[in-house]
């Protein structure tokens, strides 16, 4: 081989690890985030009765109130939301498997 062709090649060898090393490096696609099941109550799937879909979560409710701050002290009460609105997860089913 000649010395020519043998400094092309080390030249472009080492072009390529010099733009690897302080190039820009490649981002991996992000999964887009889940959307978590919250009904308008704020509350999730898990509060909610399966059957009369009462809520059973707890809600934040002012309970004095000052001409100028608005509302001063809070009670933790019961949450009035009676029905689930949110997202609902997609139900299985079982499927026997076939055999000839």
């Amino acid at each position: 081989m000649d010395p020519l062709s043998l400094l092309v090649g080390a030249g472009i060898a080492v072009t390529g690890f010099l733009a690897g090393r302080f190039g820009g490096r490649r981002r991996t696609a992000e999964r887009p985030e889940l959307p978590e099941p919250v009904c308008t109550c704020g509350h999730g799937l898990a509060y909610h009765d399966q059957e009369s879909q009462a809520c059973h979560g707890l809600v934040k409710t002012p309970v004095e109130f000052d001409k100028v701050y608005g509302a001063v002290d809070f009670e933790m009460r019961q949450c009035t939301c009676r029905r689930y609105v949110g997202p609902v997860a997609l139900e299985t089913f079982y499927a026997p498997e076939i055999t000839d």
